[in-house]
């Protein structure tokens, strides 16, 4: 897999210079799952600590292009959130998000861009793990 493999810890820059984590849960033709939580830090090589279910928003495919071109970094890895069966590949939905978009998405998870930004208003309702509720952090304008 080269630069990232399976229980990866991820940073995704945020726009307010934060970075937003998530983890490599896998990999599908070659690019990577990933789940994503509400943590954020004010660095991208934090400490990391172990990720519980309970914490993640979104489960999902992505392309690896922010992890090759350095934009999305590796400060570590921890073992997959339990029951491990709640991650697989065939619980999210066969669309490959391109890794703007899940940036975007996370942005929007914290407050930083409006939840209806993109002229699908669904987008990122539809990108939420299952039974998970919008981010109380969201805001709803563009």
């Amino acid at each position: 897999m080269g630069i990232w493999d399976d229980a990866d810890h991820i940073r995704i820059p945020l726009l307010d210079g934060s970075y937003g984590t998530g983890q490599i849960t896998g990999s599908d033709g070659g690019n990577p799952t990933l789940l994503l939580t509400l943590r954020r830090t004010a660095t991208a090589d934090a400490p990391i600590s172990p990720i519980s279910l309970a914490e993640v928003v979104s489960h999902l495919r992505t392309t690896d292009a922010a992890l090759r071109d350095g934009l999305w970094t590796v400060p570590g890895f921890e073992a997959l959130p339990h029951p491990r069966d709640s991650l697989s590949p065939l619980n999210i939905p066969d669309i490959t998000h391109d890794p703007a978009i899940v940036e975007a998405f996370l942005n929007a998870c914290h407050g930083l861009l409006g939840w209806h930004s993109f002229p699908d208003r669904d987008l990122f309702d539809s990108m939420l793990f299952p039974n998970t509720k919008r981010p109380a952090t969201a805001r709803s304008g563009k």
